[in-house]
């Protein structure tokens, strides 16, 4: 109730919260290190770090998957779109493109990445929406298990596919559930 009265008094405000953080985990500098460097530095200190992490975001409304996407544009520009059931055609594979592609590495969704899209480039699902349902909890939680394409080819035991993921590009998969 505290986070659903909060986004809608002050949304700004508590997406500010999550994005901190969430730049943070997605550039791979120390935790907390942006609460010390002023916001027009932010860009420069997360170049610091590595290259960011493709990341998917699980909002609660369109509202908030649009207002996060703007808030992470203000920190590093251009790094973050939004997707959501309005975008439809072209729109919504330039949208997808961006993001497979690591030109775009940070999605934010209301609704739309949750089931019925394989995107193994994923690196890190930051859960910002509450849910009781394990069941969505754990579609979503699969945007990021897909091994990348080629890895598991003819690996026909468990220690050989363990094998092969760890000594591909993509050994784990990251979450943070702010919710």
């Amino acid at each position: 109730d505290y986070l659903r009265d909060n986004m809608v008094h002050n949304p700004e405000e508590m997406v500010q919260r999550m994005v901190m953080p969430s730049l943070e985990i997605i550039y791979g500098v120390t935790r907390g290190s942006l609460a010390t460097v002023p916001p027009d530095k932010w860009a420069e200190h997360l170049a610091k770090g590595h290259a960011p992490f493709r990341t998917i975001m699980f909002c609660v409304s369109v509202a908030q998957a649009e207002l996060t996407a703007k808030i992470f544009n203000r920190a590093m520009q251009g790094k973050a779109n939004w997707i959501c059931g309005k975008h439809h055609g072209e729109d919504r594979e330039e949208r997808m493109n961006g993001f497979r592609s690591g030109a775009i590495p940070i999605i934010t969704n209301c609704g739309v990445l949750g089931e019925g899209v394989d995107v193994p480039e994923t690196e890190l699902i930051l859960q910002a929406r509450p849910t009781k349902s394990l069941s969505l909890w754990v579609q979503q939680l699969g945007r990021g298990t897909r091994t990348l394409p080629g890895v598991l080819t003819d690996k026909e035991t468990p220690e050989e596919r363990i094998a092969a993921i760890k000594a591909s590009a993509k050994k784990v998969v990251r979450v943070v559930d702010f919710a």
